[in-house]
């Protein structure tokens, strides 16, 4: 199945130098990515580097569209940390011991709201503070949402 749409896959840390590259050429460029978990925030828990990239990426001007399901909605925790991500086995970094190397193999990583343009659901496209009235969540879910983001 093909629909004709020319796709580039760039490495993580080529983002930025790319993006700008075809900037530089007049190219249209549009930054779309998953989610894991979107919190009631509206902020973005996704594969370690989308907040990297997406911070580079806004510098350069361009917008962050987050693509996802709207059961990625977290509805109670509003106040996601680092510390809540999970951390991998420092064997996938290194295998060798050493007592002097400390690995820290974080998994996911959080993008902050104000850097994400617009979601994109099954129920439509909305900005992060209205996600919660756009997807139409259970009574009890869109409750805790409101509660929350009055907070």
């Amino acid at each position: 199945f093909s629909t004709g749409i020319k796709v580039q896959h760039i490495v993580d840390s080529g983002v930025y130098s790319y993006a700008k590259l075809l900037q530089q050429q007049g190219e249209d460029i549009i930054f779309l990515t998953g989610a894991d978990v979107i919190t009631n925030r509206g902020d973005l828990i996704n594969k370690v580097g989308t907040a990297q990239i997406s911070l580079a990426l806004n510098s350069l001007g361009l917008k962050h569209y987050v693509l996802t399901t709207s059961n990625k909605l977290d509805p109670v925790s509003k106040w996601w940390k680092l510390s809540d991500v999970e951390l991998r086995s420092s064997k996938e970094i290194w295998t060798e011991k050493n007592k002097n190397l400390e690995i820290k193999n974080f998994a996911f990583d959080i993008t902050d709201a104000k850097n994400i343009f617009l979601i994109i659901t099954e129920k439509g496209i909305t900005k992060t503070k209205f996600l919660v009235i756009s997807n139409k969540l259970p009574k009890e879910q869109e409750d805790l949402w409101k509660k929350f983001e009055k907070k």
